[in-house]
């Protein structure tokens, strides 16, 4: 796929004028009168945007969009490039403390000129700018002010500018980072994908959107828009307690390309009665994505038995992998047959050995991400940057054109992360974080550098601690979980886990939580230091879905975490709670 994201574009609205590009629905699954663009109408949105920022800001500069899921955050995404400056999506900052946090991160690190938002939202948003000390930074209403006349924009010289997109990913530190992804980088991987899996005009591409998660806009924004299919898109926040309006939305728009964390899908399969998947249809679902650092045979598995009778099939999951510096999906699980599923020796697993379990095993049910699609896969030693064979775990290096050009304005960070050299001097590679292993030229993800934990000298992935426990309780559905350890180097495992059942008796609360106990024990072989249940919202994740389990440590150490249930061995009171508690369910644990 050759020219830009700007060309491509306006090439759909000349040839494709009057086919639906994006449309934004209501929880009932359907698009109001007023909330939908033709390619045409987006073109020119794009366009008029565009001459408006370039009589305000120098070309290449970044501007900040904060928005809730709709049209005027899609006209100004494409308005940003039109006028050959950077997009910057960032979380309103309204609401929840940690996404003004991240807001006032990205604005700051990103050093945006501008900030657009709509009529509804400017008053906090320029009130949160003045207080962050943001004054130089330009507020707008973009549906009362940001237009200029679409007829006098002149196409910029994308070959000039650096990059198409700057999408942030947090990391374990809290530090904001900003990938840096070029028109040369979104073009390559969504064509990649699109050639692999039949994508093309007639694709309706259906899902709730977390607009400034750098996987899912482009996936559910920019994929559509490029490949000239339609995007169907629903709010995040809308309906966040009922996974049926998403389901609905897929059946209404008869969508073929769907994606999701594998939370939602779990929770589709707990909460959605057998009277609601009998009003769907999901046969035209071909492509049911979900990626992240972990995902769940057993919850795949629900949902596929769930929806069977609506006409969802096994063969529709599409399992990727795609770390948010890079765009697409640099690995895919291919189209017209289930994701094949791995019985890894758990043993095996703890020695950084990746191999199927015995008959009598109980290792993990390892989901494969696929194969590489035009990308070169390395499982690395991150210590010696030695390449290892087949069925070992390390680090997992990447290195083709849909990775990233760095991240802005860290120059150490992108050469360390961005220019891996192996130790045999092959360079050019990314540094994931993430490990896993190659098996019969699969790629299968097993945690993170940082999920390890190291218990009695065992190597334990807090991954799959997480996933046991999320099915033993409907409380914990699609709910937050963090495990860790505290203390020295084999210290003790603490489990957070948010509980979302409505009130339950402290009673209720230490049987389930002798539940978690005893299930980790028989499961793993893991004793449990420490369990605290928290309200839902608690446990902290980054906004790109990485628990921030290093962060969520402090917070339990610091004794500020307000738990709904709190027990602890005796040692772990000693160390962290020398007074009593206030307010809280506390138990010491003999």
């Amino acid at each position: 796929m050759r020219g830009n994201v700007v060309e491509i574009i306006a090439g759909h609205a000349r040839d494709l004028p009057e086919r639906t590009a994006v449309a934004v629905a209501g929880c009932d699954g359907r698009a109001p009168d007023g909330a939908s663009l033709t390619f045409a109408e987006l073109d020119r949105a794009a366009r008029g945007r565009a001459v408006w920022l370039r009589q305000r800001c120098t070309t290449g500069a970044r501007i900040l969009l904060l928005y809730p899921t709709g049209l005027e955050f899609v006209k100004s995404l494409l308005g940003c490039m039109y006028a050959g400056m950077v997009p910057v999506p960032a979380p309103l900052p309204v609401g929840r403390r940690h996404h003004l946090a991240q807001a006032t991160g990205i604005a700051l690190d990103a050093d945006a000129q501008v900030a657009l938002t709509d009529s509804a939202h400017l008053g906090a948003v320029a009130a949160w700018a003045d207080q962050q000390g943001l004054a130089r930074m330009l507020c707008a209403a973009t549906d009362v002010v940001a237009g200029g006349p679409p007829d006098s924009w002149v196409p910029p010289l994308i070959s000039r500018e650096p990059f198409a997109l700057l999408q942030y990913t947090w990391g374990a530190a809290s530090e904001p980072k900003g990938v840096m992804i070029g028109h040369d980088n979104l073009l390559h991987g969504l064509d990649a994908l699109g050639r692999n899996l039949g994508l093309g005009p007639d694709s309706v591409f259906a899902g709730r959107l977390l607009k400034h998660s750098g996987p899912a806009l482009v996936g559910l924004v920019l994929g559509p828009l490029v490949l000239g299919a339609t995007a169907v898109l629903m709010p995040s926040v809308a309906c966040t307690d009922d996974p049926y309006p998403w389901l609905r939305l897929m059946s209404r728009w008869r969508a073929d390309v769907g994606a999701a964390p594998g939370f939602a899908y779990d929770l589709a399969a707990r909460r959605v009665t057998a009277e609601q998947a009998a009003e769907l249809d999901l046969s035209g679902w071909r492509h049911a994505f979900t990626a992240g650092t972990t995902v769940s045979a057993e919850g795949m598995a629900a949902f596929t038995e769930r929806f069977a009778a609506a006409g969802f099939r096994p063969a529709a999951w599409r399992v990727g992998y795609c770390p948010p510096e890079t765009s697409g999906s640099p690995v895919t699980s291919p189209p017209q047959a289930p994701p094949t599923v791995l019985h890894a020796d758990a043993p095996a697993l703890e020695n950084d050995v990746l191999t199927p379990q015995a008959a009598d095993g109980t290792g993990p049910r390892l989901v494969s991400r696929g194969t590489p699609l035009e990308t070169d896969v390395r499982v690395v030693c991150p210590d010696t940057g030695r390449v290892l064979p087949e069925g070992r775990i390390g680090e997992i290096w990447l290195r083709g054109r849909s990775v990233g050009r760095g991240y802005w304005d860290k120059q150490d960070e992108t050469v360390r992360t961005f220019r891996a050299v192996t130790e045999d001097g092959d360079g050019g590679y990314l540094r994931t974080g993430d490990i896993g292993g190659l098996f019969d030229g699969e790629l299968y993800v097993t945690g993170r550098l940082n999920d390890v934990l190291v218990v009695q000298g065992r190597r334990l992935y807090a991954p799959h601690l997480e996933q046991r426990i999320a099915t033993l309780d409907e409380g914990f559905s699609g709910l937050r979980g963090s495990v860790f350890t505290v203390g020295a180097a084999d210290g003790e495992v603490v489990v957070v886990q948010e509980y979302g059942a409505g009130t339950a008796a402290p009673a209720d609360l230490e049987r389930l939580a002798a539940t978690v106990r005893g299930a980790l024990a028989a499961s793993h072989g893991v004793h449990v230091g420490g369990i605290v249940f928290g309200r839902p919202g608690q446990v902290p994740r980054s906004f790109d879905g990485k628990p921030l389990r290093a962060f969520t440590r402090e917070l339990f150490v610091a004794d500020a975490l307000d738990p709904l249930y709190e027990d602890l061995h005796s040692g772990l009171r000693r160390r962290y709670r020398p007074r009593p508690g206030t307010g809280a369910v506390h138990k010491t644990h003999q």
